[in-house]
């Protein structure tokens, strides 16, 4: 089956696309958490592709959903946001942050700011998804020009090069999306 035969399938209410695309995307998108996000657990990482299957079954059941690049791309997305998103968490969980979140007397600047920085994020995430790699890299793992150097195989200066196009990069989607 297809991406778009999946999809159809899955609109169609059929297990079977379902099944093809737990089989298909599945061990694809446990390497992408252990490459990327090595620092969430098993229980977290399966937390987190567990997730991503049920908002492209979701996303998929939608009229009118269609693909615009792959499956494969879209389920990684997601799976980036959702590890993202348990990153968060842990990281609240462990400065013991237990208070509720007071909204500030500019919320909706600040939300269209937020929705702003998502809607560049993401579409930069669809185009350049390496790049986005890279940044996750640096900035959500912390992991230095010198460590991405050596968990891609590549030179220091490469690695530092990279980090620095990315970042453009990103620059130039969320100046256009504001």
């Amino acid at each position: 089956m297809d991406d778009q035969e999946i999809v159809k399938g899955i609109q169609q209410g059929d297990e079977a696309a379902f099944e093809t695309l737990d089989k298909e995307l599945r061990s694809s998108l446990h390497d992408f958490m252990k490459a990327t996000f090595d620092n969430l657990n098993a229980h977290e990482a399966e937390e987190a592709i567990q997730e991503t299957f049920i908002k492209i079954y979701e996303k998929a059941s939608e009229e009118g959903f269609k693909i615009e690049h792959s499956l494969k791309a879209f389920a990684k997305k997601i799976l980036r946001n959702k590890a993202i998103d348990i990153l968060r968490k842990k990281v609240r969980e462990a400065s013991g942050i237990k208070t509720a979140w007071q909204a500030p007397e500019n919320i909706i600047e600040e939300t269209m700011d937020i929705e702003c920085n998502e809607a560049a994020w993401n579409l930069f995430c669809e185009e350049h998804i390496n790049e986005a790699n890279i940044l996750i890299l640096s900035a959500v793992r912390g992991l230095n020009p010198k460590e991405i150097a050596t968990q891609l195989g590549i030179r220091y200066g490469a690695a530092r090069q990279r980090i620095s196009d990315a970042r453009k990069k990103l620059r130039l989607y969320r100046e256009h999306c504001e």
